[in-house]
């Protein structure tokens, strides 16, 4: 956060002493002289008439030295008020230079603040330009204010996610493999019109970097940006990599994630959820890290999934997750406290190869006969009597068919 600057009471004028102080101080410095010569003459003889002249010029000369010592009392109790006086000056003085500072930076972080807002709504309204150079402007803009201060950096993390969540037509994939019945077709977005903008394209790809820049602490951490949230619901993500990322409560929900998509040795910390999202191409989970929930339910993965070695240390959510093509759970698991479990799939479907040796429970998992698959031990598969050539996942006994 900025530093807080005091609001400044406005400055007031000296005020001129009254004059009775005045006359006071005069009786005092005269009572004060008074006193002192009758205190310090007070031992003296005052009778010498029958004194020697010695002894005469003697005593007069003590009375002398005793005025002398009255009158610097005096002036004592003077340079003590004019002490007083220079003090009350300097205190003046004082609170006049505190309220010049404080109203100077009043107005510097005043300026300050309108410049940085200013710099925002320009780089805001860049991103809104139909000239894809003013975008990208409008994007390092928004870096560079995230760079200069601190404090405003989850702003600019959220401007650029905001600006990945705006509806965009990638171009035309090469087909990917259906699954052959409409009873396991894959759930996700709707497919994107046939127009697609290349222009955009690269602009959406700056902003790609731009976020992997300040998530990634293995870059410096001079480098990355802390942050409390990543929201990229509904975005569109293209050969995205978050291999060694620290992502904290990211939401991809909706999202599609098209080529290949890495989240390598990824951190997440906090909630995450893929909840739908859909992956047209490879998506490598090897070695990622979940501190907290994490759902992929409803997820569509059209090309290979890798689990390998992923550690899941709470509850991994895969209900309803459609795999067209190869999968592999090798070695993943649900790590909760030093029990270490495998991962899970509900209702799940593998239309191509599954190495699933790590897994422990499955409840309507589908997987294509034909195809060579790895399973745990004590698995197997049982034909489905609906959908010819698949097969239904399960650990039951031989000759007892599980429940359709």
């Amino acid at each position: 956060m900025p530093p807080q600057v005091l609001p400044a009471d406005p400055p007031e004028p000296l005020k001129p002493i009254p004059k009775w102080t005045a006359v006071v101080a005069v009786a005092v410095i005269l009572a004060a002289i008074f006193t002192s010569y009758l205190i310090l003459s007070a031992p003296i003889p005052q009778d010498t008439a029958h004194q020697s002249v010695t002894t005469q010029l003697e005593l007069a000369r003590l009375r002398a030295e005793a005025r002398r010592n009255a009158l610097a009392t005096g002036a004592g109790f003077v340079a003590i008020g004019a002490l007083l006086l220079a003090l009350r000056r300097q205190n003046h003085a004082e609170r006049q230079q505190r309220v010049h500072e404080i109203a100077t930076a009043n107005a510097e972080d005043d300026a300050l603040q309108r410049r940085i807002t200013d710099a925002r709504i320009r780089a805001v309204e860049q991103l809104g330009s139909d000239s894809p150079s003013v975008r990208i402007g409008g994007l390092h803009n928004l870096e560079r204010i995230g760079e200069q201060h601190e404090h405003l950096r989850q702003i600019v993390l959220d401007e650029i996610c905001s600006y990945l969540r705006l509806p965009f037509n990638p171009a035309p994939e090469a087909s990917e493999t259906r699954l052959p019945t409409t009873q396991f077709e894959p759930i996700g977005p709707a497919p994107a019109e046939p127009r697609h903008d290349d222009a955009e394209r690269e602009v959406r790809l700056i902003a790609q970097e731009i976020l992997l820049r300040h998530l990634n602490p293995k870059l410096g951490q001079d480098r990355y940006w802390t942050h409390t949230r990543i929201n990229l619901r509904n975005a569109h993500l293209d050969s995205i990599d978050f291999s060694e990322c620290r992502l904290v409560s990211a939401d991809f929900t909706e999202a599609t994630f098209s080529g290949h998509t890495r989240f390598y040795r990824a951190v997440f910390s906090g909630f995450t959820n893929f909840s739908r999202a859909t992956f047209s191409g490879r998506a490598d989970f090897a070695q990622a890290s979940f501190s907290d929930f994490v759902f992929f339910v409803l997820a569509t993965f059209n090309a290979v999934l890798i689990l390998d070695n992923a550690i899941f240390k709470k509850d991994a959510h895969f209900t309803g997750v459609a795999f067209s093509r190869a999968a592999h759970v090798t070695n993943a698991g649900i790590r909760i406290g030093r029990i270490l479990r495998s991962v899970r799939f509900n209702q799940a479907l593998f239309a191509d190869r599954a190495d699933l040796t790590g897994l422990i429970e499955s409840q309507s998992v589908f997987l294509k006969e034909g195809i060579y698959h790895r399973l745990p031990e004590g698995w197997r598969l049982e034909p489905s009597r609906d959908d010819p050539g698949w097969g239904r996942l399960t650990n039951l006994p031989e000759g007892q068919a599980p429940t359709e």
